[in-house]
């Protein structure tokens, strides 16, 4: 724009364009390059149009010229320039150039453009010239385009769409040459430009291609359409195809450059993803170009082609032709040149011909487009390369000297026929060119017809019948049909036929198709090869379409006639004679009432069968018919006749055949066994297929071939439904027969009618009979397919073996072999090949025992690999489980189960080198799937009666052997070599067989068991740490799955738990390991545990404390009696025995809560009999264990006694060799007491455990009654133990005549046994259930005689349990319960009683608390926790607990009220005052009856205890003591007040005067805030306080303040101040409505605080400040008139001002008050103030001249109000001022400040109104009192009234001066005029001439607070100042001085410039 424009500075802007321009080409270079170019030929347009000489500024200037030259040189980088530019300089040249000669230049300009620019230049010689430099300096950079637009795509753009052809000719020439030399071009190519590069290339060839010129010719008149287009398109000027050489020559060019371009690319698309099948993966765009752009070359290889012209130069056409096999040979990856005639040849033989020839099949749209008589390009190039696909194909085949072309070459063609064919759908005439080209397919269908394969033909005669073109199907369909058929094995009617039969074809294609096989039926004469024809024809009669039906007649007809006309000689004759009269009785040809046509036409299907039975009762040969039909329809299945071993491919050639027999054989079938018998039907037809199929094999790996279709499928249901031998007899029968339907399901056959009507063949054939076992059989031909033979398998079980009436009928009729051959057929074929069906068979089948002998006993099963073999026995298993109920009626049924348990051992068996490697889960499954056999058959024997089996000695014997195996296979260690079971499962399976065993023999197995588990527990061997946890886990496995079965059987056996568990508890004694010990102690109560999981809850508990009892007892007779231990003490309760608690209680710990206390409940039992046993006492010892149940986990005492005897093995007979040993008496009794220490101390810490706590507290029920029995047992215990001790404790003299006597009555035993007992019932009763708990503890306080000690512990206890509860728990209610219990408890007093010492009285007192503390938590935990609701529900329950409280307090203040000492009733005050505070939050409103005795005694006890706080004179000792409980006394106080005021507030009004009395709530005592006591007390006052002011109405409250405030005196400030803050928190809650009625009381009540002191001292501040906050709460409710209205009033009361000496003080005392309310009001209210302060405004003057006139008196001075003068004294002094006079000054001040500042800050509207009255008024009166004198004698100092020594504001508010009120006060004035008389006064106190320099302080001082506070506007004033100011600067009085240079400091930086010059 710039160049453009002519600016003159333009220099500067070339860099910046030449950076522009590179970004932009990096953008898009193409779009950079045009507009370059476009911006060059704008610049030269000017001279292009001018003609003449211009003027110079009508012409590009030369400055611009060389301008542009220069970065055109840059950009090009090489020395250019315009010639003549740079040497003519001369103005003479610049002004008088010529038109012309800068025109002759524009040219030579354009060639400074780059190649890349000047490629895009209108002018097509400037296009080439760039070509030609491009390509010279092309470099692999510019090639692929890393940064923009590649050259390959800037030279291929101009192929495409450049207008001159030579142009185009020139780039296609130079992308031949750059992709030639750049083979790779390609390779790093995104798929983003490849996208667009392919689309080009197709741009390019699609308009160059000859193909784009060329039309088909019209069908209908065969001219060409071209021809008769007279006018071309101007746009169409460049490619017109006209008879001019050159422009032909360069039209050939260019597309021979567009088919070497599209040759590289899709070579170099194709190399980059290997192969045509992954191109699609690169893009779809990407794959379809390539598509396409192949195409496009392949329809250029053919030089002719039948209808299409191309070129009459036949040499250009060559080359066009040699350019395209050059291309497609490269696509190829060919290496060489190829001729087109090879190129071809190479091209129909890849895989690009067979993907691109599928491509344009598969879519429709170019079907449809070709259909249109579209004439784009890319249609006429699908078109030609079809008709290329086929002239070439058919030559290439005509010419090959291999017969036989592969199978997609003639696909390929025959896809390419049907292309076209179809594409005549809409031709209805013919034309020249259309019978040309059927002429040319139907050459090309006769050539292909001889390579294709029987099932390719079928597919392409259904294809060619189901054209649309009506004239298509006669002229193409119809001859390629025949021609088809002559190639064929089978007939031509009978492949027609087949076709017709199949169930894909369509309605009308099947009528087409009967219709060709009725011309060949005239066309030729019909042979007996012919007949299997009728097959499909009959079938057909049952299609759904009436139309199809009427064919098919009408072809049966034909049939008929043919075979009439043509003559037959012998068997031939009788066949054919019989077929043509079934044809003409079927189609009606024959005119009789016979005659089924009518029926066949109208009810198909349904007539087929009736038409078979009538034509064989009408036939006159009903034998020759029927043989003939039967014959037929295994002809027909054949793909080849006379073919013994057909392939299984020939089913899938013949699948429409195939369905038809099948429809055909379901018709026989339903015809009658009259018609059609079935041992016929067999013989002739099943027979003979089933043993094709049997025999089939397959030549083809298709997966097509490779399955059993629906079809074949259907045939092979029906002919293995043969085998089911059912025959249908009777005409009364009625058979409902349903054929396959069109959707190739397969039949299905349902029968109706008499059971007469059905039967069996009896006898069955033999050749039937081998016909199944064959079928079940594994092949032996390795070649046929495993599909066909499992179809074949699962297809006769499915229809033969599977059905009842097979089962039922034939079955059992068959002999003992066949019948176990085929069962061992069955378990082969679902061993070896898998087939499910064949092991459902075999449970289906009616074997017996023998027969499943024979199975479990055959030798081959064996002798197979070891997975076969497993899963012949699982599926053997299955079948006997199957029928075991029948199987259990043969007496040799325990023989099958030994047989099963052989096999199992067999399999399990790791001996044997084969089975050790076994670790899959088959065996695991096989074994299982045994033992659940053995199981169903032992479930059946519980149910049956065993009498007729043999129960033989062996069979008794084999069951403890069969017992020793399962134990084994669970872990035990009878069978070492038997692999254990790992599935859970399976051993489960193993358990429930082992139970089995023992249930049927208990006397035989039972006993076998216990060694089995003592097996179990060997010793660990050394460093074989890593195998124990696997050992103790299989050991755990072992004895959970034996032990509960033994303990569940052992009754039956006479056996007992003891006899069990003796024996192992000495094996596990004999270990040396005690870690060992515990684990195998740790199973087996595992194990036990396992076994009464599921039983009651007793037998756990017992089992648990039978084997505590037990290792307890062994381990104590072990210890006792070691040589040792033989003297051990046993007073020393300490010492450990051995080491077993940690193992007992873990054995505990391990165990379930619930089973371990009742087992401790239990182990009482054992210690209740060693304590007997061992007590000097005469009592019997306890009764059996046994008495209490029968509960086999129980050990008896009897057998207790015995191990504590005579050991261990007294129980273990076959371990011991000798009779065991008797201890001695003396032994037996140190055993005894060694087993009450241990269990006492076990059981003690079981209990003191959590968890048995909590389970103890927590249970209920029969939990429950077991832990209260628990309790009573300790208690039993202790009354035993107790009663022991004390007879040993009396008769300890006499027990010296035996030691054992004497060990008896050793006391140390005793003792530590009754205290071991006493903590275990300690333990219980703590931690007893609730309802157990809360009846122990209701009886203890019921109990008179119960020691006041536990009583207390009880209620404790209690306490303690409380807290705990939730109050939706349903226990609340069983607490709740006890309230009157505890209230009857805690009222019970004996005040009355004579108690001089007091210990009666306390200890009362003590019961008591603890009774409160006890009500007041259990009221706090079930009402305060719970919702509103459930809180009413219980609150009723509290109220006589309050009324006892409320008495209680009463009775206690009254004697409190006598000795406030007392703190023991101190406490029980407080105690009663807590519990009374929850009782109220609880009860709310309905405690108000009791509100008169209760609050009146706690104010009066509040108020003695406050009164004895403040003249306290107790010493420090007593003071600690009393202190306390004063404090304590006072916060429950406190805290039942507060419940009171948060609960019902608004009922406290009655008894506001106790609560406000001055000892009560605003007592002193109660505020101190020294020790934590008193800062807690302080707290709860203060939360007090905010709860009446807050909840209390206003209008109750505040009167009674007001009342209280009223009556204080002087002395009791603070009082006041509490009941004023009172006060303050209730009016500032308050809302405005309530406030009105109370103001005059309130306004009362301040004013008495304000007099307080009136006529003495002032009132102090606190107290003022305290008032102050009090009204200012209230004036903030109040409206402005309010306001204005209740400061009247305070006006009013304040009265005027007064000096006399009656009424001074007190005048100035309320003047004082006054003007402190006024300043706070002031303060708080601001501008609203001011309304109020313009009434006293006077006021405010008289009482600054009245200071002027005591303070500020030179020589005379006025008297207030007359106009005389008093002179001074003589000696000059001052008199004497009253100080108390002066009083108010300071808070005037203080308020006079503060409304100046608040007038201020609103614009001094205020102190300016009346013409500036009012500031007129004040200003002379503090002028003077700046040089005011203050008397010695007085309080104020000078400072503190005139200065202002603070820089805070609040605190400058507070003080109030002189200085400060002239600060605001000019501040507020707002203008020069009223500036000046203030600053003259000012100026006066600073200039001063008395020698005061305070003043001169003040001063100053004031000018700079002025100064700071104005700023600039009072600069105006600051002239005036200078002069003073500069005296001061020179005062002596440094501070002074200072104060001055602020001030000069401060006017020079807000005037900007130096004061200097003005102070000289």
């Amino acid at each position: 724009m710039a160049f453009a424009t002519g600016e003159k500075e333009t220099t500067h802007l070339v860099p910046m364009c030449k950076s522009i321009l590179e970004a932009l080409r990096f953008v898009d270079s193409a779009g950079c390059d045009a507009g370059v170019a476009y911006a060059v030929t704008s610049c030269l347009e000017p001279t292009k149009k001018k003609k003449k000489k211009q003027s110079l500024p009508e012409i590009v200037s030369m400055k611009r010229k060389q301008l542009l030259n220069q970065l055109l040189h840059d950009m090009n980088g090489g020395p250019k320039s315009i010639e003549g530019d740079e040497n003519d300089d001369s103005e003479e040249t610049k002004g008088n150039m010529d038109v012309d000669v800068i025109a002759s230049n524009d040219v030579d300009m354009a060639h400074l453009m780059p190649p890349r620019v000047a490629l895009e230049h209108p002018e097509a010689s400037i296009r080439l010239n760039a070509i030609d430099s491009l390509i010279k300096q092309a470099n692999n950079e510019d090639i692929t385009g890393s940064d923009g637009e590649s050259l390959v795509q800037a030279l291929l753009r101009r192929l495409a769409t450049d207008e001159d052809i030579g142009v185009a000719c020139s780039a296609g020439a130079a992308l031949e040459t750059l992709m030639s030399n750049n083979p790779n071009t390609f390779d790093s190519m995104s798929n983003k430009r490849m996208a667009i590069t392919t689309d080009t290339t197709l741009h390019a060839f699609y308009k160059w291609s000859l193909v784009g010129g060329i039309h088909k010719l019209d069908h209908s008149t065969g001219k060409n359409e071209t021809a008769s287009k007279k006018k071309v398109k101007p746009s169409d000027k460049t490619t017109s195809h006209t008879e001019d050489d050159s422009i032909t020559k360069q039209h050939a060019s260019a597309l021979c450059s567009s088919l070497a371009v599209a040759g590289h690319l899709a070579r170099g698309i194709l190399g980059v993803t290997s192969n045509m099948d992954t191109a699609i993966e690169l893009s779809p765009r990407v794959a379809k170009n390539v598509y396409l752009i192949v195409e496009a070359i392949t329809s250029h290889l053919s030089t002719h082609v039948e209808g299409v012209t191309v070129l009459h130069n036949k040499k250009l056409q060559a080359t066009i032709a040699r350019s395209a096999a050059s291309a497609i040979s490269r696509v190829l990856s060919h290496d060489g040149d190829v001729s087109p005639e090879k190129a071809e040849v190479l091209f129909i033989n890849s895989k690009m011909c067979d993907l691109l020839i599928h491509r344009i099949c598969d879519d429709s749209r170019a079907l449809n487009s070709i259909a249109d008589a579209s004439t784009s390009t890319q249609t006429l190039v699908h078109q030609r390369f079809v008709w290329m696909l086929i002239h070439s194909i058919t030559k290439f085949i005509e010419q090959s000297k291999d017969s036989n072309a592969t199978e997609t070459l003639t696909s390929n063609a025959l896809l390419a026929v049907m292309y076209v064919t179809r594409s005549y759908q809409k031709a209805a005439t013919a034309s020249t060119l259309f019978e040309r080209e059927a002429c040319h397919l139907l050459k090309c269908v006769s050539v292909v017809a001889k390579q294709l394969d029987g099932r390719n033909k079928s597919s392409v005669i259904i294809d060619l019948a189901s054209v649309q073109s009506p004239i298509a199907f006669q002229s193409i369909s119809i001859p390629s049909i025949t021609a088809l058929c002559k190639h064929m094995d089978a007939s031509p009617i009978v492949a027609v036929m087949e076709c017709a039969s199949r169930s894909t074809v369509d309605d009308e294609t099947i009528i087409r198709l009967l219709m060709v096989a009725r011309e060949n039926l005239s066309s030729s004469s019909m042979s007996l090869g012919d007949i299997p024809s009728l097959v499909p024809a009959l079938a057909l009669l049952g299609h759904s379409e009436r139309r199809v039906r009427e064919s098919v007649l009408d072809f049966l007809a034909g049939v008929s006639t043919a075979l009439t006309d043509k003559s037959f000689k012998g068997e031939e004759k009788k066949t054919m004679d019989c077929v043509a009269e079934l044809c003409s009785f079927a189609s009606g040809k024959i005119t009789s009432r016979t005659s089924m046509r009518s029926n066949l036409v109208m009810d198909g299907a349904a007539s087929l069968s009736l038409l078979l039975s009538r034509a064989i009762q009408n036939s006159s040969k009903p034998d020759i018919l029927r043989k003939c039909l039967l014959s037929s329809c295994v002809r027909a299945t054949k793909s080849k006749e006379n073919n013994e071993n057909e392939d299984w491919f020939a089913f899938v050639n013949t699948s429409g055949n195939c369905r038809s027999t099948a429809v055909l054989l379901a018709a026989f079938e339903a015809s009658g066994e009259s018609a059609f018998p079935l041992e016929q039907r067999w013989s002739q037809t099943g027979k003979h297929i089933l043993k094709a199929f049997m025999k089939a094999t397959s030549t083809n790996s298709s997966e097509e071939s490779q399955s059993v279709s629906a079809q074949a499928q259907c045939l092979l249901d029906s002919v293995v439904s043969m085998l089911k031998g059912i025959v249908l007899s009777g005409e009364s029968d009625v058979v409902i027969t349903m054929g396959p339907s069109n959707n190739s399901r397969r039949a299905r056959s349902y029968s109706v009618g008499t059971s007469n009507g059905i039967s069996c063949l009896n006898p069955y054939p033999k050749d039937m009979v081998k016909a199944i076992l064959d079928c079940v059989s594994l092949p032996d031909e390795s070649d046929q397919p495993e599909n066909i033979a499992t179809g074949v398998h699962e297809t006769v079980i499915r229809l033969v073996l599977t059905r009842q009436s097979w089962l039922q009928h034939v079955f059992p009729s068959l002999d003992t072999k066949t019948r176990r051959t085929l069962s061992s057929l069955l378990v082969t074929l679902r061993a070896e090949a898998n087939v499910e069906a064949a092991g459902i068979a075999l449970s289906g089948l009616p074997l017996d025992v023998s027969d499943f002998l024979f199975l479990l006993e055959k030798s081959e099963l064996r002798k197979k690999d070891r997975t076969s073999y497993l899963v012949s026995l699982t599926i053997i298993a299955d079948a006997i489980r199957a029928r075991a109920s029948i199987i259990w009626n043969d007496k040799n049924g325990l023989e099958l189960i030994s047989s099963i348990f052989k096999d199992i051992g067999f399999v399990s068996n790791t001996t044997d080198p084969d089975q050790i490697e076994e670790q899959n889960n088959g065996l695991e499954f096989t074994r299982s799937c045994l033992m659940q056999t053995i199981l169903a058959l032992f479930e059946v024997m519980n149910t049956k009666d065993m009498s007729n089996h043999n129960l033989t000695d062996k069979n008794m014997t084999n069951s403890s052997e069969h017992a020793a195996l399962v134990v084994s296979l669970l872990g035990g260690q009878h069978s070492p070599n038997v692999k254990t079971l790992e599935s859970s499962k399976g051993k489960a399976i193993a358990y429930s067989l082992l139970k089995e065993l023992c249930a049927l023999f208990p006397t035989q197995v039972v006993p076998s068991l216990i060694p089995a588990i003592l097996q179990v527990v060997t010793p660990m061997k050394e460093n074989d740490s890593r195998n124990e946890e696997l050992i103790f886990r299989r050991s755990t496995e072992m004895l959970c799955a034996v032990v509960p079965t033994y303990c569940t059987y052992a009754r039956l056996a006479g056996l007992s738990f003891f006899d069990l568990l003796s024996p192992f508890l000495e094996k596990c004694e004999n270990l040396e390991s005690r870690k060992t010990k515990v684990e195998y102690y740790k199973a087996l109560l595992r194990a036990l545990h396992f076994q009464t999981e599921k039983v009651s809850d007793d037998s756990q508990a017992s089992s648990l404390a039978s084997l505590v009892a037990c290792i307890v007892t062994a381990e104590a007779r072990t210890v006792c009696l070691s040589p040792s231990n033989a003297s051990l003490p046993v007073e020393d309760d300490d010492v450990e025995l051995f080491e077993s608690d940690d193992f007992l209680l873990t054995i505990f710990n391990d165990s379930p809560v619930s089973d371990v206390v009742r087992a401790s409940l239990k182990l009482f039992s054992y210690l209740d009999a060693f304590v007997s046993n061992t007590s000097p006492s005469k009592s019997e010892p306890s009764t059996d264990v046994s008495s209490e149940g029968t509960n086999f986990m129980t050990v008896q005492i009897n057998d207790i006694e015995r191990l504590a005897q005579f050991g261990l093995s007294s129980s273990n007979a076959e371990s011991r060799s000798s009779p065991p040993t008797k201890s001695s008496p003396l032994a037996q009794m140190q055993i005894r007491m060694w087993s009450v220490t241990k269990l006492l101390k076990v059981i003690g810490l079981t209990l003191s455990s959590s968890s048995v706590k909590n389970f103890v507290r927590t249970s209920d029920g029969d939990d429950a009654r077991v832990c209260l029995r628990l309790w009573q047992e300790f208690l039993s215990l202790q009354s035993k133990t107790m009663e022991a001790r004390s007879i040993v404790a009396r008769s300890s003299e006499k027990a010296k005549k035996k030691a054992a006597i004497q060990l008896s009555l050793d006391t140390g035993f005793w003792e530590a046994t009754c205290n071991s007992v006493s903590d275990c019932l300690e333990a219980v009763q703590r931690v007893l259930p609730s309802p157990l708990f809360l009846a122990s503890v209701t009886s203890v306080l019921r109990d008179s005689d119960s020691n006041s000690g536990i009583q207390k512990k009880a209620l404790r206890l209690f306490t303690s349990r409380v807290c705990d509860i939730e109050p939706d728990s349903p226990e609340a209610g069983l607490f709740l319960e006890m309230v009157p219990d505890l209230v009857h408890f805690t009222g019970v007093s004996n005040y009355s009683q004579s108690d001089d010492d007091g210990i009666v009285f306390r200890q009362n007192i003590s019961m008591q608390q603890a009774g409160l503390i006890a009500l007041e938590q259990l009221a706090r935990s079930l009402c305060l926790k719970a919702d509103l609701v459930r809180r009413k529900e219980m609150a009723s329950t509290f109220i006589p607990s309050l009324r006892m409280v409320t008495d209680l307090i009463g009775k206690i203040a009254t004697r409190l009220s006598k000795d406030v000492n007392d703190s023991a009733g101190s406490q029980l005050i407080s105690s009663s005052a807590l519990c009374a505070s929850t009782l109220i939050t609880i009860l709310g409103a309905r405690s108000l009856p009791l509100l008169p005795k209760l609050i009146t005694p706690m104010m009066s006890c509040l108020s003695s205890v406050n009164v004895a706080i403040s003249s306290s004179s107790l010493n420090n000792d007593e003071q600690s003591e009393l202190s306390d409980a004063w404090k304590l006394l006072q916060l429950s106080i406190l805290q039942t007040l507060l419940s009171l005021a948060q609960t019902i507030p608004q009922f406290l009004s009655p008894y506001l005067k106790d609560v406000l009395s001055l000892s009560a709530l605003p007592s002193p005592s109660l505020r101190s805030d020294t020790g934590d006591e008193a800062s807690t007390v302080f707290t709860m006052t203060v939360e007090l306080e905010s709860a009446l002011a807050t909840k209390m109405p206003p209008r109750q409250l505040i009167p009674a303040c007001c009342k209280a405030i009223v009556q204080i005196q002087h002395t009791n400030e603070n009082e006041c101040q509490a009941l004023l803050s009172i006060l303050k928190a209730s009016v500032e809650s308050a809302p405005r409505s309530d406030l009105s009625p109370v103001v005059d009381k309130t306004l009362n009540a301040l004013t008495t605080v304000y007099s307080l002191n009136e006529g003495d001292e002032f009132i102090s501040n606190e107290l003022m400040e305290s008032a102050n906050a009090v009204l200012i709460a209230m004036v903030m409710k109040l409206s402005e008139a309010q306001l204005r209205h209740l400061y009247a009033r305070l006006r009013e009361w304040r009265g005027d001002l007064d000096v006399s000496n009656s009424k001074g003080k007190s005048s100035a005392c309320r003047r004082y008050a006054f003007w402190s309310l006024s300043a706070a009001l002031s303060m708080a209210l601001r501008s609203i103030f001011l309304p109020c302060l313009s009434s006293v405004i006077s006021d405010t003057t008289d009482e600054l001249e009245f200071a002027v006139s005591k303070l500020c008196t030179t020589g005379t001075k006025k008297l207030l109000g007359g106009k005389k003068k008093r002179k001074l004294s003589d000696d000059g002094e001052e008199e004497t001022v009253d100080t108390y006079l002066l009083g108010p000054l300071k808070p005037l001040l203080m308020c006079l400040e503060s409304a100046l500042k608040a007038d201020a800050h609103e614009g001094g509207a205020w102190v300016r109104a009346d013409e500036s009255r009012r500031y007129n008024l004040l200003l002379s009166p503090l002028g003077k009192l700046l040089h005011c004198r203050i008397p010695s004698t007085a309080t104020l100092t000078y400072q503190s009234l005139v200065e202002n020594g603070s820089t805070t504001l609040d605190l400058e508010l507070r003080n109030g001066s002189v200085s400060g009120c002239l600060t605001a006060l000019a501040s507020a004035a707002g203008n020069e005029q009223l500036w000046k008389p203030l600053n003259h006064a000012i100026l006066q106190a600073c200039g001063s001439d008395e020698n005061r320099s305070e003043v001169k302080k003040a001063g100053v001082s004031c000018l700079l607070s002025v100064l700071k506070t104005l700023g600039e506007e009072y600069m105006v004033l600051l002239p005036e100042c200078l002069p003073v100011l500069s005296e001061l600067l020179e005062d002596e009085d440094e501070e002074i001085a200072a104060i001055a240079k602020d001030c000069i400091a401060l006017g020079e930086e807000l005037l900007g410039e130096s004061l200097e010059d003005s102070l000289r």
